[in-house]
């Protein structure tokens, strides 16, 4: 199985377990307001980017190997910039501030998306140009 089929693969299982664990799991054994539901809802804003990888995954499939390589250490390293960001955010907000785990995932999801899309069409355009 070649590197691509891996990663799309591994993407749609990430989405798929992130949306089931998210719409079903917690309902079905924690209580709300228990420490069971606050751990799935920190792993549900850890899978987030889950949303944004599987999509990107599709388009890397039918890209170029050299693209996809570049893309691949991109997320590696974005991924680990993604945890810090989130460990590093507090749980909750204050009144004047409002800055949670949950807000800062949404935004760094979006960067990541941008970013993502324009590596690719940058890289495409200079492959192309070449």
């Amino acid at each position: 199985m070649t590197k691509k089929k891996v990663l799309l693969l591994s993407s749609a299982l990430f989405l798929a377990f992130t949306v089931l664990y998210t719409n079903y799991l917690p309902h079905t054994f924690c209580l709300p307001g228990s420490h069971c539901a606050k751990l799935f809802g920190l792993l549900t804003i850890v899978t987030l980017i889950s949303v944004s990888l599987f999509p990107l995954s599709i388009i890397i499939f039918f890209s170029n190997e050299k693209i996809f390589l570049i893309w691949r250490k991109f997320t590696f390293i974005y991924f680990i910039i993604y945890l810090l960001g989130i460990a590093i955010s507090p749980s909750e907000g204050d009144a004047f501030f409002r800055v949670e785990k949950g807000t800062v995932a949404i935004f760094l999801v979006i960067v990541y998306t941008l970013i993502s899309l324009t590596l690719i069409a940058y890289k495409s355009y200079q492959l192309r140009k070449k």
